[in-house]
């Protein structure tokens, strides 16, 4: 009798556990189909969000959060930013007139310190090689003044990324080389960083970028291949008669506008 008591107690737990085993199974595999389903989700959205809406200006598509700025003038080809530091600026293209915005401000009145500009040759839409931006060296410290205290390499350190968002899309930028130089004449064999726009060939590129590296005084361990948009960023500096400081960064990030996808609105303005 007693072993029957025992026996029947010992069938009773098993039950138990065998319950609780099923229970906790049960639970594993919903929780990880949920989790499946979740992560699934989470994928879709980030499909849905892998380009950016985007309006069209006057036949110019232009992404959303510079529809308002566009606007205002139609010069307008994007923003940069570099974090904790004065340079968070729009910036100017002018085909006709490269220069037009040396001593313009954003609203064409004339300025002293300017608008950073792109040059002719560069473009943010295919986006060329290497894009090239100029920027007045202030007394003040604004606009491009900046960019001389990469001549630091603890400043570099910690200021390594750029961001250039155009109309076409949002991109991240790191620093690759940074050095003095200056204008050549037409007739020097001298490097030339400023002529530099689209590469024809391998070598083209290397040579840019190996004669960036080998100006740059200290050591920058992130390089570049052909295939890699860059920007360049120039401004002056008076260490020798027309000399110039360069910074050259890589794009490592971008998200771009999909003109495949319908515009949010077709706009026509009254300058059309």
């Amino acid at each position: 009798m007693i072993k029957s008591r025992t026996s029947l107690r010992k069938t009773k737990i098993n039950i138990y556990d065998i319950l609780i085993c099923l229970c906790v199974a049960i639970i594993l595999v919903v929780a990880s189909i949920f989790f499946y389903y979740y992560r699934q989700s989470n994928k879709n959205e980030e499909k849905q969000q892998s380009y950016l809406e985007y309006y069209l200006i006057d036949g110019v598509p232009v992404q959303k959060k510079f529809k308002d700025i566009y606007l205002q003038n139609s010069d307008f080809i994007g923003w940069i930013t570099i974090d904790d530091t004065v340079i968070d600026y729009p910036v100017m293209q002018t085909i006709d007139d490269e220069e037009y915005y040396l001593r313009r401000d954003f609203n064409k009145e004339y300025n002293i310190g300017g608008t950073l500009f792109i040059d002719k040759e560069s473009s943010y839409k295919m986006p060329s090689d290497n894009i090239i931006m100029y920027g007045h060296h202030m007394h003040n410290g604004t606009m491009f003044k900046g960019l001389l205290k990469y001549e630091d390499e603890d400043y570099y350190k910690e200021h390594k990324y750029i961001t250039f968002n155009t109309l076409n899309g949002n991109a991240t930028y790191e620093i690759i080389a940074a050095y003095r130089t200056h204008i050549f004449s037409e007739e020097s064999t001298e490097f030339k960083y400023y002529e530099f726009h689209n590469a024809f060939s391998t070598e083209e590129y290397n040579d840019f970028i190996s004669n960036s590296k080998n100006l740059t005084p200290y050591k920058i361990e992130t390089d570049a291949e052909w295939g890699d948009k860059l920007l360049t960023l120039s401004t002056c500096a008076y260490h020798t008669s027309n000399g110039r400081y360069v910074v050259v960064a890589k794009r490592i990030e971008h998200t771009d506008i999909d003109t495949t996808k319908k515009p949010l609105e077709i706009i026509t303005t009254e300058n059309e």
